[in-house]
Protein backbone atom coordinates (compact mmCIF):
# COMPACT_ATOMS: atom_id res chain seq x y z
CA UNK A 1 0.00 0.00 0.00
CA UNK A 2 1.34 3.42 -0.93
CA UNK A 3 2.23 5.93 1.77
CA UNK A 4 -0.66 8.26 0.88
CA UNK A 5 -3.19 5.44 1.07
CA UNK A 6 -2.66 4.84 4.78
CA UNK A 7 -4.97 7.58 6.02
CA UNK A 8 -8.26 5.71 5.64
CA UNK A 9 -7.05 2.47 7.28
CA UNK A 10 -5.51 4.55 10.07
CA UNK A 11 -8.83 6.30 10.55
CA UNK A 12 -10.55 2.90 10.67
CA UNK A 13 -8.17 1.83 13.46
CA UNK A 14 -8.95 5.04 15.36
CA UNK A 15 -12.71 4.54 14.95
CA UNK A 16 -12.36 0.94 16.13
CA UNK A 17 -10.57 2.09 19.28
CA UNK A 18 -13.28 4.71 19.81
CA UNK A 19 -16.01 2.06 19.41
CA UNK A 20 -14.31 0.05 22.15
CA UNK A 21 -13.61 2.94 24.55
CA UNK A 22 -16.57 5.35 24.25
CA UNK A 23 -19.21 2.92 25.59
CA UNK A 24 -17.04 2.29 28.66
CA UNK A 25 -17.13 6.00 29.49
CA UNK A 26 -20.79 6.61 28.64
CA UNK A 27 -22.49 3.58 30.21
CA UNK A 28 -24.79 4.00 33.20
CA UNK A 29 -23.35 3.85 36.68
CA UNK A 30 -26.16 1.50 37.74
CA UNK A 31 -24.69 -1.44 35.75
CA UNK A 32 -28.08 -2.43 34.43
CA UNK A 33 -28.09 -5.48 32.16
CA UNK A 34 -28.56 -3.68 28.83
CA UNK A 35 -25.99 -0.92 29.37
CA UNK A 36 -23.26 -3.11 30.83
CA UNK A 37 -23.82 -5.82 28.22
CA UNK A 38 -23.67 -3.36 25.36
CA UNK A 39 -20.51 -1.72 26.73
CA UNK A 40 -18.77 -5.07 27.16
CA UNK A 41 -19.80 -6.32 23.73
CA UNK A 42 -18.64 -3.10 22.08
CA UNK A 43 -15.11 -3.82 23.34
CA UNK A 44 -15.00 -6.96 21.21
CA UNK A 45 -16.55 -5.19 18.22
CA UNK A 46 -14.20 -2.21 18.49
CA UNK A 47 -11.13 -4.43 18.74
CA UNK A 48 -12.34 -6.34 15.66
CA UNK A 49 -12.71 -3.11 13.68
CA UNK A 50 -9.30 -1.84 14.81
CA UNK A 51 -7.58 -5.14 13.99
CA UNK A 52 -9.21 -5.19 10.56
CA UNK A 53 -7.86 -1.69 9.91
CA UNK A 54 -4.43 -2.81 11.05
CA UNK A 55 -4.53 -5.80 8.70
CA UNK A 56 -5.49 -3.47 5.84
CA UNK A 57 -2.51 -1.24 6.70
CA UNK A 58 -0.10 -4.16 6.67
CA UNK A 59 -1.60 -6.29 3.87
CA UNK A 60 0.46 -6.90 0.77
CA UNK A 61 -2.29 -8.00 -1.63
CA UNK A 62 -5.68 -6.55 -2.55
CA UNK A 63 -7.41 -9.84 -1.72
CA UNK A 64 -6.36 -9.63 1.93
CA UNK A 65 -7.44 -5.97 2.07
CA UNK A 66 -10.84 -6.88 0.59
CA UNK A 67 -11.37 -9.64 3.16
CA UNK A 68 -10.29 -7.40 6.06
CA UNK A 69 -12.54 -4.58 4.85
CA UNK A 70 -15.46 -7.02 4.63
CA UNK A 71 -14.81 -8.17 8.20
CA UNK A 72 -14.69 -4.53 9.35
CA UNK A 73 -17.99 -3.93 7.54
CA UNK A 74 -19.67 -6.78 9.44
CA UNK A 75 -18.27 -5.58 12.77
CA UNK A 76 -19.53 -2.06 11.96
CA UNK A 77 -23.07 -3.32 11.43
CA UNK A 78 -22.85 -5.25 14.70
CA UNK A 79 -21.67 -2.06 16.47
CA UNK A 80 -24.88 -0.36 15.38
CA UNK A 81 -27.11 -3.36 16.09
CA UNK A 82 -25.87 -3.90 19.66
CA UNK A 83 -27.48 -0.86 21.33
CA UNK A 84 -30.50 -0.89 19.02
CA UNK A 85 -31.55 -4.54 18.71
CA UNK A 86 -29.24 -7.08 20.36
CA UNK A 87 -28.50 -6.04 23.95
CA UNK A 88 -30.11 -2.62 24.09
CA UNK A 89 -29.76 -0.01 26.79
CA UNK A 90 -31.69 0.64 29.97
CA UNK A 91 -35.33 1.69 29.87
CA UNK A 92 -34.91 5.15 31.39
CA UNK A 93 -34.85 7.77 28.64
CA UNK A 94 -32.64 10.35 30.37
CA UNK A 95 -29.87 8.01 31.52
CA UNK A 96 -26.36 8.45 30.13
CA UNK A 97 -26.58 5.28 28.09
CA UNK A 98 -29.59 6.52 26.13
CA UNK A 99 -28.33 10.08 25.79
CA UNK A 100 -24.64 9.34 25.05
CA UNK A 101 -23.88 5.64 24.53
CA UNK A 102 -26.52 4.83 21.94
CA UNK A 103 -26.04 7.89 19.65
CA UNK A 104 -22.24 7.84 19.83
CA UNK A 105 -22.10 4.13 19.04
CA UNK A 106 -24.45 4.57 16.09
CA UNK A 107 -22.43 7.50 14.69
CA UNK A 108 -19.14 5.63 15.11
CA UNK A 109 -20.68 2.57 13.46
CA UNK A 110 -21.87 4.61 10.48
CA UNK A 111 -18.44 6.23 10.10
CA UNK A 112 -16.83 2.79 10.29
CA UNK A 113 -19.22 1.48 7.63
CA UNK A 114 -18.25 4.36 5.34
CA UNK A 115 -14.53 3.86 5.86
CA UNK A 116 -14.63 0.09 5.42
CA UNK A 117 -16.83 0.43 2.33
CA UNK A 118 -14.33 2.87 0.81
CA UNK A 119 -11.50 0.44 1.58
CA UNK A 120 -13.48 -2.45 0.13
CA UNK A 121 -14.13 -0.57 -3.11
CA UNK A 122 -10.47 0.51 -3.33
CA UNK A 123 -9.39 -3.12 -2.90
CA UNK A 124 -11.77 -4.28 -5.62
CA UNK A 125 -10.49 -1.54 -7.90
CA UNK A 126 -6.87 -2.56 -7.24
CA UNK A 127 -7.75 -6.18 -7.90
CA UNK A 128 -9.44 -5.34 -11.21
CA UNK A 129 -6.47 -3.23 -12.30
CA UNK A 130 -4.04 -5.98 -11.35
CA UNK A 131 -2.14 -3.95 -8.79
CA UNK A 132 -0.38 -6.55 -6.70
CA UNK A 133 2.23 -4.32 -5.07
CA UNK A 134 4.00 -5.44 -1.97
CA UNK A 135 3.90 -3.67 1.37
CA UNK A 136 6.68 -1.14 1.74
Amino acid sequence: MKQGNRIVPGALVAVGVAVAVVPQVTKCATHMAGCAGTAQAEIIVGVGIALSGLVILLAATPVVRIIAASVAEVFSFVAIALPLFITGTCGMEMMRCNVLLRPSTIVLGVVSIGLSLALLLAGVKDLKLGRLETAE
